[in-house]
This record gives structure tokens, sequence and C-alpha cells, in this order.
């Protein structure tokens, strides 16, 4: 029988890039409509879709959002509901039996502009009802349009002697902003390494402290990707709820050797230190020390790049993230 997968066109192209992607190399027929999704509206937190088989329906939600909280509504509308951000010490997971964890994905380019942009306002003309704000509505289709590829994303292979690293400042994150300034400087003050970066300027110089860390500008996306592809080391941190961000998706997408202060969010396997990440407690010896073993000892640091190379192409890809939910309602996924 023919399988064709609806996927809601109300949603926000930028964060539900990758599962589209997904859906589209495994089942390869995926539309865009609205007839099964009335009950929702535009939002940066999950995109539903439905995954038709002859006359058997199944309802499934990726769910992108920063916060480890469910969505309730979602939740009761379908089959299984993949989450990136899940966090078991905040959600009784017994109470959630459809909820499966998904890989840290990140937005993706998906057609040409002319195609983007025709998607734009078609997609919206047809919604709009369901568009509380149109102007983010079009953003989200304007940024996706400026994405990579995941072709792109290719592992490439480095000498130890760069490091590259650009990273925002958090107002109310300042944990964060410590680890990532012990990191700056660390990287500075290793010897035989050239360092690019810092933090991000701010149009509001309204966080102290950080003025010999930061950027005279910010960096093009097109630079940061090739520059992050240079670097010998890159470092992931949690932000905001002690989310998975982009980063840690792309960092495995490329096949970096990470620093990575502890994962609080599950994985669908954890990470290990060691094999296919470093892990630290962040403190600014610590972070030197492995900023300076990982550029110094290039066979451990080629084994982190293989190793969360290959974590990625099993566990973390958009294929593999579809087959999970997938997996999870019971649908099989023609593999």
């Amino acid at each position: 029988m023919q399988t064709t997968v609806y996927v809601d066109r109300a949603c926000d192209i930028l964060y539900s890039s990758y599962y589209i992607y997904g859906l589209k190399k495994i089942f390869g027929k995926v539309k865009f409509s609205g007839k099964f999704f009335s009950q929702f509206k535009h939002n940066n937190t999950f995109v539903p879709v439905v995954v038709k088989t002859g006359k058997n329906l199944t309802k499934l939600v990726f769910d992108f959002g920063d916060s480890y909280v469910i969505d309730e509504a979602a939740m009761d509308w379908c089959d299984a509901y993949g989450k990136i951000n899940i966090n078991p010490e905040k959600t009784d997971l017994s109470k959630y039996p459809k909820l499966v964890s998904v890989g840290p994905g990140f937005a993706i380019r998906l057609y040409s502009k002319a195609g983007t942009a025709l998607r734009a306002v078609f997609n919206y003309l047809l919604t709009n009802k369901r568009v509380p704000d149109k102007r983010r509505f079009f953003a989200d289709y304007y940024a996706q349009m400026n994405r990579q590829y995941l072709s792109y994303y290719q592992k490439k292979e480095t000498t130890g002697d760069y490091i590259f690293f650009a990273g925002a400042l958090w107002k109310k994150e300042e944990q964060t902003n410590q680890y990532r300034a012990n990191y700056i400087r660390a990287c500075k003050n290793v010897d035989g390494v050239k360092f690019e970066g810092g933090f991000a300027p701010r149009s509001r110089n309204d966080i102290p402290g950080y003025d010999d860390l930061t950027m005279e500008e910010k960096v093009p996306m097109s630079d940061y990707l090739t520059k992050i592809k240079d670097s010998a080391v890159v470092f992931n941190t949690p932000v905001i709820l002690d989310c998975h961000g982009w980063k840690l998706g792309e960092f495995m997408a490329l096949g970096k050797a990470m620093i990575a202060t502890p994962i609080k969010n599950l994985l669908p396997v954890p990470l290990e230190h060691g094999k296919n990440v470093h892990f630290i407690n962040g403190n600014e010896n610590e972070v030197f020390d492995a900023v300076k073993k990982l550029t110094s000892d290039h066979s451990y640091r080629h084994q982190i790049e293989n190793n969360i190379k290959e974590y990625f192409n099993a566990h973390v890809t958009p294929e593999r993230s579809v087959e999970i939910v997938c997996e999870k309602a019971g649908v099989s996924s023609g593999k």
C-alpha cells in the first residue's frame, strides 16, 4: 500500500526542516497539509505529522523545543511523541508511554531559494488563520533559506594547531557564560595553538565582565561553519533549561572533537567520555588540560572525531530521528 506523509503547513520551517528531510528520505512522498492539524498553531516547539498508509493514519509529533515541558495537547493527539529535550529529573516519564528521546537536530536547507519563497507564500495563504505572528512565520522561511544543505556537514581531519569558537553571552545563564569564558581563555593560553573568535557582541552592551573576550563583530553563518570544520576542538555546554542546542547536533554531524560539560537531558544513547566526547566539569584548569590534550594528542583527538561521527550516523541523523519515533508508534519505515 502507498504511504504518504503529511506535515502541518503552519509549522516552523526552520526548526522542522531536520525532520521533514528525514521523512522525505524514508517515505519519499511528503506533502504540506492543513487537513489533520486544525487544532495547532504556528509555534517554535513542535511539528505534527501524519503518516497515511491506505486508510490507516498514524500521528507523530517531533518536539524540538528548548524546554523539558511536554505539550499536553500534542501528546494527547499523537501516537508517538519524539522529543529532543527530556529531563528525567523534572518529568515523570512513567506518565508518558508515548514519549521517546530523539537526538539534537538543527536547521538545514531543504529547497532552492525560489522553492522556499513559493512554499512560504503558499503555506501562509492556506493557513494564515493558524499563524498568530505573520512576521515570524516568514522570518522562519527566510532563515531556513540561508542555512546549509545537510550534505555540507562532512567530517574534516584537523591538525591540532587552530581553534575557533563563537558563542553568545546569555543574560540569565551566568554559568554558561562562565564556562564559555573559561574555554576561550584556555584556548588563548595553550602554546602552539592559534585561537580565533570569542563571544558575539550584543547590540546592548549589558553583560559586563567579558569585554576582553568579545569579538568586534558577529561571524556570518557560512564563515562560522567553515571555521568550525577547521577547528581542532569544539566546546558544548547546555544553555536555556539545560537544553541540547543546535551546536551539539552540528558538532556531531561534523565529526568534531568535543569538550563538553555534563549533559542533563536524555540522548537516544548516552555519550561516553574518552570515546566520543571529552567531558569536564567546567573549571578553568580542567578546561585548559582538556584543550591541551586534544590539540597535542592527535591519536586521541582523531578517535573522538571518528567516534562522534559514527554516533551521529547511528543515532542522530534526520532519518534515524524519524525512525525512532516511527518505531515507538509501531509504524514501518520500509527498511
